[in-house]
Order: C-alpha cells, then sequence, then structure tokens
C-alpha cells in the first residue's frame, strides 16, 4: 500500500510538472500566432519611426531657431523671445538669411555630414541677461551645418 500511494504521487508530481510546462510553452507559442506576429510586426514599426520622429524634431528646430522668418519682425530682440524658453536668455544664435528650401538642397548633396557654406547670417549676441536683449550683427562668413538624412539639424561656427 505504501508503495502505491508514492507512485501515486510521483505520478501526481510529474503530471504538475508537464502541465506547467505546456503553459509556458503554450505562451511561448502564442507569441507566434498571427496575433502574436502582429505584435511583434507593430512594435519593429514603432522602432523604425522612432529616429524619423527625432529626426523631423531636429529639423523642424533647425528651421524655427536658425531660418529668418519672411514675416514679422526681424531684429534679434524680437526674433530671440521666440528662441529662449521661459527664464532663459541664450548667448548667441545664428539666423541664416536664406530659403529653407536653399539649406535643405545643399544638405542633400552632404547627407549625413557637415557642408561648410558661406552665408548671409544675422548673429544674435547677448548683451544683457536682465533684460534679456540682443546685439544684431549682420554678416557673411562662413558656417558649418549637420545634414542628417540630407536634412539641416544643426549650425556652428566654423
Amino acid at each position: 500500500m505504501h508503495n502505491t500511494l508514492l507512485n501515486h504521487l510521483i505520478l501526481s508530481e510529474e503530471c504538475i510538472k508537464r502541465r506547467h510546462n505546456q503553459r509556458i510553452f503554450s505562451q511561448v507559442d502564442s507569441a507566434f500566432l498571427p496575433q502574436g506576429i502582429m505584435r511583434v510586426q507593430c512594435a519593429c514599426l514603432l522602432l523604425l519611426l522612432l529616429p524619423a520622429a527625432a529626426l523631423s524634431q531636429s529639423y523642424n528646430d533647425f528651421e524655427r531657431k536658425h531660418i529668418l522668418p519672411e514675416k514679422g519682425s526681424q531684429k534679434c530682440d524680437d526674433m530671440m523671445k521666440k528662441i529662449n524658453g521661459i527664464n532663459q536668455c541664450k548667448p548667441i544664435n545664428t539666423f541664416l538669411k536664406a530659403k529653407v528650401d536653399q539649406i535643405v538642397k545643399l544638405c542633400r548633396s552632404y547627407k549625413n555630414d557637415w557642408a561648410i557654406d558661406k552665408f548671409d547670417v544675422i548673429d544674435c549676441k547677448r548683451k544683457s541677461q536682465k533684460p534679456c536683449t540682443y546685439t544684431d550683427l549682420n554678416l557673411r562668413e562662413q558656417k558649418k551645418i549637420k545634414c542628417e538624412n540630407g536634412l539641416p539639424v544643426i549650425i556652428k561656427e566654423c
């Protein structure tokens, strides 16, 4: 009787282990069902789109911060109010006196590299922090523009 009870316990334990393993495998297998495949595909698509979203934001920032506005004031004090955040007073900012499509055209040739060219610019240099005021410097000088995927994202002094 003791052996029979022991055999039942061993068989029950093996049964429990098998059922547990079946549950684990069925969860793993469900990832490969059409629903699981769709989830994986959606996750991959999101991962691919994230860099594009970040890039378009960088390009939009470049356009907002460094392309001279066609409408409105072209005085540094006025333009920098749109660039500076709350309680910020950026020390310097460069505005290119060029159409955005000219800069994009330049970047298409450089794709993911730095383009160096001479530009007519307005450099806004901070003259006081409180209140935040700027000196307008109209210049023609060489600037480096970082291009990513054929779009401008950063501008620097040469």
